[in-house]
């Protein structure tokens, strides 16, 4: 039978759910759907004469708060709550949202935990749970040899204050959850479907979490831990230029670790594979700007798949784009539409600051490529000293002291530092 039912009367704190956990990500869908006046099928509720116990259909309950809907149209059968235990073991077996591993494994370990249900053979415990007699055998075994039916179970049974007899899992205590707007950008991603990284991610703030998350979502990221250094090291580097520069500086020299994504666009190999690297974003949000004359330029390193980033760091950082230098590096890279051969040095200022020489030089340069990844010819520094002579000079990101230079960035080997030059 069929009825139109307040939610607030549904209970679903009777132990009767047979999943590990809701699918968030399911939730939400659900909750779309249901405000765009999509109609789903009935959950089940049993009803004892006071309670209505939910045994079929969390996510559609769930999905159905989250929409802010007052009441719902529930299948309901009469029955006590351990009946609506009994019925969740099997749900879903063969319809709705697939059920995991784990979900199968909760559903047999409730009906093994009960004095009464313990007793049933292998064959019907398997029957009722949808799975296969091996399966229980195999479970009831390892409880037994461990003994997960004493106290040390991380199962206990509690009594309600209604007088009912439920269970929680004293092991998920204290987890939260995954904020709306993390999951709204995982939706897409692997992530999604991984339970181990889902649970990392539930360990953080909101706010850490909607970040981690944008970071995978654009593939800046391959997973939690992944984004959680990105993190990381993008604070200390901020932290470490604000403790580490002091002054004003006319001539800002600076050659990013940019990220990459999953291109690989980086002249050879990930990036990552030879330092550790810093997204666009947070590049922008360095506070570079406080460490710049009113009259000053930059000399910025940017490739040709970031050029658009490079161009919003270039703005971040208070300066207004004016030219760039082509370093050719001879030696061929290969790459997704070309065969990469060059580099741009971009070149912007802040006021009005035209180079001290007069001097015109070639905008295209013909070096070799050698040294490490990424590093960039000496050529290039002296190039801006006969530009500049007189002004003073900050290189960021640098990897070695020079000479009239204050330098801020990594050493050999990527760990963070400050090294500071003589000028």
């Amino acid at each position: 039978m069929t009825e139109n039912i307040e939610l607030a009367r549904i209970r679903t704190d009777g132990g009767t759910q047979s999943r590990v956990e809701l699918n968030l990500f399911t939730v939400d869908e659900y909750a779309k759907a249901m405000a765009e006046g999509v109609i789903f099928p009935p959950p089940v509720v049993f009803y004892d004469g006071e309670y209505f116990w939910l045994a079929d259909g969390f996510h559609r309950i769930a999905g159905s708060k989250q929409a802010e809907k007052e009441t719902v149209d529930v299948e309901v059968i009469e029955g006590t709550r351990r009946d609506a235990v009994l019925y969740s073991v099997g749900s879903n077996a063969s319809h709705g949202l697939r059920r995991t591993n784990e979900d199968k494994r909760k559903a047999v370990r409730t009906l093994l935990y009960d004095d009464e249900w313990a007793q049933w053979s292998d064959r019907e415990i398997a029957r009722r749970c949808g799975v296969s007699n091996f399966t229980v055998s195999k479970m009831r075994q390892e409880m037994q040899e461990s003994s997960l039916l004493d106290s040390n179970s991380e199962e206990r049974s509690y009594t309600t204050k209604h007088g009912t007899i439920s269970t929680m899992n004293t092991g998920r205590i204290g987890a939260a959850v995954i904020v709306p707007e993390a999951r709204e950008l995982l939706r897409e991603s692997d992530v999604a479907e991984d339970k181990r990284e889902l649970s990392l991610l539930r360990r953080m703030e909101p706010q850490e979490q909607v970040k981690v998350a944008s970071l995978i979502a654009t593939g800046e990221a391959q997973g939690v831990r992944d984004a959680q250094r990105c993190i990381t090291y993008d604070k200390v580097h901020e932290m470490t230029l604000a403790e580490s520069i002091s002054g004003k500086f006319s001539v800002i020299y600076a050659d990013p670790p940019w990220n990459y994504g999953n291109s690989g666009l980086d002249g050879y190999g990930h990036a990552e594979r030879h330092y550790k690297t810093m997204l666009a974003d947070d590049i922008c949000h360095l506070p570079v700007g406080e460490y710049v004359t009113t009259n000053a330029v930059l000399f910025l390193w940017a490739t040709s798949p970031l050029l658009d980033d490079a161009l919003r760091v270039i703005d971040g950082w208070g300066f207004e784009y004016k030219t760039s230098f082509i370093w050719d590096k001879v030696k061929h890279n290969f790459g997704h539409y070309n065969s990469v051969r060059h580099e741009f040095l971009l070149l912007a200022t802040r006021g009005s600051y035209t180079p001290e020489s007069k001097e015109l030089h070639d905008s295209v340069i013909e070096l070799e490529r050698t040294g490490r990844h990424s590093e960039k010819p000496q050529y290039f520094r002296e190039l801006i000293e006969k530009l500049y002579p007189s002004g003073s000079k900050l290189e960021l990101f640098a990897r070695q002291e020079h000479e009239g230079w204050k330098t801020w960035g990594n050493e050999v080997g990527g760990a963070l530092s400050e090294v500071a030059g003589d000028g």
